[in-house]
């Protein structure tokens, strides 16, 4: 017996699998004083409360932790998607189509960006 499974990935896989062979490649192929720790570490230096704000924001967007007024990823894709539409959609929107509504937030019950 076979077991034979299909994934079709969404345009935000191929985000995520884009962005960790990034990481990988240029992490195998730095000086050993520039990998991306080395640079995190940088920044802490110069710019502690920025940086932590930075990798906090982050991490609580990631894990779906702040309502979409307070996601500032999520207020940067809204401020960007109001500047295209108004322009008349320079760009594809990933995922659906034009007509199709987004998704409800994970968390919050809030539009978000893509199926769910």
């Amino acid at each position: 017996m076979r077991l034979r499974a299909s994934v079709a990935l969404k345009p935000s896989d191929y985000a995520w699998l884009a962005l960790a062979v990034g990481i990988t490649v240029y992490e195998a192929i730095a000086g050993d004083e520039e990998l991306m720790t080395h640079g995190a570490r940088r920044y802490m230096a110069a710019h502690p409360v920025l940086w932590r704000a930075v990798v906090l924001s982050t991490a609580a967007h990631l894990l779906s932790l702040l309502p979409s007024w307070a996601d500032p990823f999520w207020r940067t894709h809204t401020a960007y998607m109001s500047i295209r539409s108004r322009a008349g959609g320079f760009s594809v929107r990933f995922g659906r189509k034009q007509s199709e509504p987004p998704a409800a937030h994970l968390s919050w019950g809030e539009p978000t960006y893509g199926p769910g």
